[in-house]
This record gives C-alpha cells, sequence and structure tokens, in this order.
C-alpha cells in the first residue's frame, strides 16, 4: 500500500515586524481614541512618555510584558490584538 503525500496549504501568518507596526499602529490608534496622551497612559503604566513613545513607534516590541501593560491600561486584551493583528494581515495578502 502506497502512502499518500499530503499538500497542506501555507498559512499567512504575519511576520514578526508585520506584527509589532500593526501593534504599534494599533496602540496609538487606541490611545487616540480614548483621547489620552503618551504622558498620561505613562502615568497610568510606570513608564516615562519616551517609552510610550517607543512602542507606538515599533522601537521598543522586545518586552512584551510592558507592551501588554500598556494594552490593559488601554482597556484591552492583548489576545485580542493577537487575533486582529492575524486577521488583517490575511485580508491584505489577499488583496
Amino acid at each position: 500500500m502506497k502512502s499518500r503525500k499530503t499538500r497542506h496549504q501555507p498559512i499567512n501568518v504575519p511576520s514578526l515586524e508585520q506584527s509589532e507596526a500593526f501593534f504599534s499602529y494599533f496602540i496609538r490608534f487606541l490611545r487616540k481614541r480614548l483621547g489620552c496622551t503618551q504622558t498620561y497612559v505613562a502615568r497610568l503604566t510606570g513608564y516615562s512618555p519616551a517609552y510610550v513613545s517607543c512602542v507606538e513607534n515599533s522601537q521598543a516590541f522586545r518586552n512584551i510584558s510592558k507592551t501588554h501593560r500598556i494594552i490593559y491600561t488601554l482597556g484591552y486584551h492583548p489576545e485580542m490584538l493577537h487575533e486582529c493583528t492575524g486577521k488583517i494581515m490575511r485580508i491584505r495578502d489577499r488583496a
């Protein structure tokens, strides 16, 4: 009996750079939508305004726990952003 080789379709998973860029954009979008300044978010999280700015500019994503803390402070769960990142990247790839 011959074994059949099955083809697996590649899954469009966003790259790390794409995910970080989207997170940056989305964090800034959420902050502005809530009417918060970077200084206010920094005060609530205990981080500096410069650090919040770096997160929003994709320059400080190496510490994911700090990034998640900012997301929680804005009233969202990080998993929701992960799901959005994947969906948006897949939609973009289809276009």
